[in-house]
């Protein structure tokens, strides 16, 4: 670092760093659970969860931890297995999300205040196919700026956080259909 900048208090931005190429999973066939409650006291928030595994073998792939309000579902949690990573298994559990949420005749699925890197290419993506996402206007500049990396191929490593009691996206239902 420049002395200067030292001075200053100035901290050079890090390098983006391009996305690894993941290996992917051949003939993956989905399967998932039904609606469970949340037997995880580490995730604190979250009344319910449904996994997802391997339909050929039941191995474990990952799952969601949400909470259901009158209203809406709010995904708290999304944890997918290294090895599964990058194979939208995380945008098929928030379309399964989104279905059960539909079923149960609810507005919205939201996120939590706080979003991780590795989730906002699920939110990405849902709005890319025309899911009706709403971004919270505190967070718009920040997720365009992600939308910019992304589509770079270079990792995107920080968290998205909007203030306590909002969330950072939501899916806005039409339970019409």
């Amino acid at each position: 670092m420049n002395p200067e900048d030292q001075k200053l208090n100035i901290t050079p931005k890090p390098e983006k760093v391009i996305r690894e190429k993941i290996q992917k999973t051949e003939d993956l066939s989905l399967k998932f659970s039904s609606e469970m409650d949340n037997d995880n006291k580490n995730i604190s928030g979250a009344n319910k969860k449904i996994e997802v595994s391997d339909d050929k073998d039941n191995s474990f792939i990952g799952n969601v931890y949400f909470y259901e309000s009158d209203n809406s579902l709010e995904i708290k949690l999304v944890s997918i297995e290294p090895q599964y990573r990058g194979q939208n298994i995380g945008i098929s559990l928030y379309k399964e999300l989104i279905r059960i949420a539909k079923d149960k005749g609810k507005e919205k699925v939201c996120s939590d205040s706080t979003v991780q890197a590795g989730a906002l290419s699920a939110w990405k993506k849902l709005k890319d196919e025309g899911f009706s996402v709403k971004i919270n206007p505190s967070i718009e500049e920040k997720f365009n700026e992600f939308q910019k990396t992304y589509n770079e191929g270079k990792y995107f490593k920080e968290f998205i956080k909007v203030p306590e009691g909002e969330h950072a996206f939501e899916v806005v239902l039409d339970n019409k259909s």
